[in-house]
């Protein structure tokens, strides 16, 4: 009985009349077909042929660069504006302050002032990183949305799609073009965000620096015997140095017994370098020097001359202020007489780095570009472009499963014969419209975005609070400078990392945020696309599409609305803002107590090198920051996902064969039901078994009494 009514022909409106873009063209080599939507499609190809032929130059225009296309071409703009700003800044950078080893030097001077303009520009960094990343999400979801003749093999195959959301459930079934593509746009992204943030970054310089225990005599020239070993470095104390140091003692600064513990307790001096160090007793017999020795800070722990032999090494200024007397070489101190120097900090850029960050944004561009040129073949991309299609033209293999949800086509119900069903109104979590793996996937980077820093600020209090006694409470941490290079935060990895592996280290949590951003992204895009699904239910709506018709909605956003959209972002690049901030990428430049580089001679050549080395520093209040913003991010989430959708019609979510399911209007359905708004409900009734349906006519809410199977 019910089967004459399925055989229906559809909508007969002319389709030379309607975008030649919204049809889908047969495959070539096609001669014939079962279904009557292709057969019609098949039948007007020459009129649209016709109509694209007289099309004037300003409606085509308007056609490629409406809806979606609009958006990519945006985007387009937008990945082209941040090529030519990477490129200026690599090449002005360059021929301005040149390079040395691939390193350049932009500013030198107060480590404050230095810290503020890496601030500033690691902002710039993080919005222009943060723009490619959301305009390649962008462009991957058109990418991966399938056409209708896409959709069509799959669910002949009984294989559902997403619709509006970007997937790699669609890759089995997209052109390869477009697959290259997206492959593009997603591999250039990891080495950007592995990189991007590092491009720029700090050098501060840290001083050697020689412990000279005297009498009182050796500050008005007494002589001094020099003959002591010293360690890493020379055979006898430097003369030289000693003589100047005697000459100038009247212009070091004097530091009481406390004020010098706490000057020299730090591991990476970076205001202080050579000490005078004088004795109570008076001058012994082999001169005005009692001792003499020298503190390489990257091979001795520079604190343990505080301690007077300690066989520990470990000599934190708390335990070397409890001394009293204070002892030093099994000399009692009375002062100390300190070199001050002024601190130095540099701001520096890799143009490796900057290279390839140039190269990627490059292939980005590209990319963008060939979707806006190339890729013209219509595809589902929003949830009102399947509606739209799937009313005009219903697919054959959802008849009968008016009542079908996505959770009903993942356990396999569409693969066997349809049953009258009775409907059960249901108040389904926002949960439910994304499915377990990406609540699983969001999980995971969430407990590493979190977890990561948090494992590196518990490490690092814990550090500076055994060696160098500083306040690790909040207002002790705020001194420390938010982002800010100090020689007590930097990263222990208990081996020397290679510039690589610094890099990668402190980059390591960009990527991480990134994939969150995406993983976040597409979360709520699946609550959204139900959302607007949902609200067919009790709403009568005009089609949200990326092609618009008389009656129908063009839209520039895809899944996401902005409202939801421009907060995501601007949380994205405040977060990589912070993580930047949080660790970073410092370089170290070894100097005497001249200011001057301290070169090593190499074990068998005479040839010198340079002391330089790369370390990742952290900045404990710039993570607190970072790990509180997170959190509340993770809790909205998390609420939002607790909200309820009204129970007025299946939750589809993005499956194509739910969508698909709810398109099967009534015979007596006017031709155009896709150009006006439409509501779901109940379209006929008929000996006990009803139909619902997507419909421009009046329609009923299901009864929870009744069943319903496909048309009547």
């Amino acid at each position: 009985m019910l089967r004459s009514v399925y055989e229906r022909v559809p909508s007969q409106t002319p389709l030379s009349d309607r975008d030649p873009d919204q049809i889908e063209l047969p495959e070539r080599g096609v001669s014939s077909s079962s279904d009557p939507a292709e057969e019609s499609l098949q039948s007007s190809n020459a009129n649209s042929r016709e109509n694209k032929a007289v099309i004037p130059a300003s409606s085509r225009f308007e056609r490629r660069f409406s809806g979606w296309r609009f958006g990519v071409a945006l985007n387009a703009i937008l990945m082209t504006s941040v090529l030519l700003t990477n490129i200026i800044f690599t090449i002005w950078a360059t021929a301005t302050y040149g390079t040395k080893g691939g390193i350049g030097t932009i500013r030198t001077g107060n480590c404050g002032r230095i810290e503020n303009a890496s601030t500033w520009l690691h902002l710039a960094i993080n919005v222009l990183g943060t723009a490619m990343l959301s305009g390649s999400n962008y462009c991957m979801q058109r990418l991966s949305a399938p056409t209708r003749q896409e959709l069509n093999k799959a669910h002949a195959s009984k294989v559902w799609l997403d619709i509006g959301i970007m997937s790699l459930r669609n890759f089995r079934t997209i052109s390869k073009r477009r697959l290259a593509v997206w492959l593009l746009l997603a591999m250039s992204s990891v080495p950007l965000h592995l990189l991007y943030n590092s491009a720029i970054f700090t050098q501060i310089a840290v001083y050697d620096y020689n412990v000279l225990v005297v009498t009182e005599d050796f500050l008005t020239g007494a002589a001094f015997d020099n003959t002591f070993e010293i360690p890493y470095s020379r055979d006898f104390a430097p003369k030289e140095e000693i003589d100047w140091l005697q000459d100038h003692s009247a212009e070091l600064d004097r530091l009481d017994n406390a004020e010098c513990i706490n000057a020299y307790s730090t591991k990476l001096p970076t205001t202080r370098s050579d000490v005078l160090v004088v004795s109570t007793k008076a001058q012994p017999s082999n001169g005005s020097l009692i001792d003499f020795f020298s503190f390489n800070p990257e091979q001795t722990d520079p604190a343990s001359w505080l301690c007077n032999d300690d066989p520990s090494g470990n000599c934190p200024a708390s335990k070397a202020l409890s001394a009293d007397p204070w002892v030093v070489k099994n000399t009692e101190v009375a002062y100390c007489l300190s070199l001050s120097l002024e601190e130095q900090c540099e701001l520096q850029f890799s143009l490796a780095i900057l290279l390839v960050v140039v190269a990627c944004n490059l292939i980005k561009a590209i990319g963008t570009l060939m979707t806006v040129w190339k890729m013209n073949h219509p595809t589902l991309v929003t949830l009102g472009d399947a509606i739209s299609s799937f009313l005009q033209f219903p697919d054959e293999t959802t008849r009968e499963m008016c009542l079908a949800s996505k959770e009903a086509v993942q356990v396999g119900t569409w693969k066997f014969p349809p049953q009258p069903r009775k409907w059960t109104a249901r108040r389904q979590f926002w949960f439910a419209a994304a499915s377990p793996f990406r609540w699983v996937t969001s999980n995971i980077l969430c407990i590493c975005g979190i977890a990561v820093p948090a494992a590196l600020l518990t490490r690092g209090l814990r550090s500076i609070a055994e060696s160098d006694d500083i306040d690790i409470s909040l207002r002790g941490l705020r001194a420390l400078g938010f982002g800010q290079v100090s020689t007590s935060t930097l990263v222990e990895t208990g081996s020397q990392l290679s510039l690589t592996g610094n890099v990668l280290l402190a980059n390591l949590p960009q990527f991480i945020l990134s994939l969150l951003y995406l993983s976040y992204n597409a979360i709520y895009t699946c609550e959204l696309v139900a959302h607007e699904w949902n609200r067919f239910g009790y709403l009568r709506k005009r089609l949200r599409v990326t092609s618009a018709s008389p009656g129908q909605v063009s839209t520039y956003y895809l899944g996401l609305p902005y409202s939801y959209g421009v907060p995501l972002l601007i949380i994205s690049v405040l977060l990589h803002w912070l993580f930047s901030r949080s660790i970073f990428l410092v370089n170290i430049k070894f100097l005497d107590y001249r200011g001057l580089d301290r070169l090593t001679a190499s074990a068998s050549s005479s040839i010198l090198h340079s002391r330089d080395i790369t370390q990742c520093g952290y900045s404990p209040i710039a993570i607190i920051i970072s790990i509180i913003i997170s959190g509340v991010m993770v809790i909205v989430g998390l609420v939002n996902g607790f909200r309820r959708y009204r129970p007025g019609i299946p939750l589809a979510g993005t499956c194509s064969a739910a969508i698909s399911a709810a398109c099967h209007p009534h015979p007596d359905e006017i031709p155009d039901a896709a150009f006006m708004p439409v509501q779901w409900g109940v379209v006929s009734h008929a000996d006990g078994i009803g139909h619902c349906s997507l419909s421009s006519r009046h329609v009923d809410f299901p009864n929870t009494e009744d069943f319903y199977l496909g048309e009547i």
